[in-house]
């Protein structure tokens, strides 16, 4: 039977027209798995401040920071895809991100680097491996085809955050 998901999309980045020949991704970690998320998302790196509770909300929301005056939901992206918590360390940091013109802060282990890739390193993810947040990946990146054990998810935070996906604690901030 085909697969007939209906993924929801945030509005993408404005100027957004086409598929480029080579996408920046920043590269991060949770536990021993390596990610990615494209670099035009990206509005700053900080390291881990505990953020203010919200009553209510989901538990991977953590709460809110105050960023030069914005309030900022920052998600926990161990608790949102189901991974065992760690104790933060001097390591952790929020990426902060713009998505549909309100900002989102993001918990991981560590930030690793920028990297760059065209279509021909990124793959699909292969048939049956799709869970149910397989709207928000984009697929496999592999820098270096050579070394097929250096690959990352990479994942579309337009789609895997999705409008309802930021809890009724979060709705309200803008």
């Amino acid at each position: 039977m085909p697969d007939t998901t209906v993924c929801p999309v945030l509005p993408a980045a404005a100027g957004d027209t086409s598929a480029p020949a080579q996408t920046e991704f920043l590269s991060f970690r949770l536990g021993a798995v390596a990610y990615g998320l494209q670099t035009r998302d990206v509005r700053e790196i900080r390291g881990y401040e505990t953020p203010t509770p919200v009553p209510g909300a989901p538990a991977h929301l953590q709460g809110v920071l105050n960023l030069r005056g914005q309030m900022v939901p920052v998600l926990d992206l161990r608790v949102r895809f189901g991974l065992s918590q760690v104790r933060f360390d001097p390591l952790t940091v929020t990426v902060f991100l713009q998505l549909a013109g309100r900002t989102v802060g993001l918990v991981v282990d560590s930030v690793s680097d920028v990297l760059t890739l065209t279509p021909a390193q990124i793959r699909p993810l292969p048939p049956g491996t799709a869970g149910a947040d397989a709207c928000g990946i984009l697929g496999i990146g592999v820098p270096d085809p050579a070394r097929y054990g250096d690959m990352l998810v990479l994942l579309d935070m337009h789609t895997l955050l999705g409008a309802d996906d930021l809890g009724p604690g979060a709705q309200a901030i803008h």
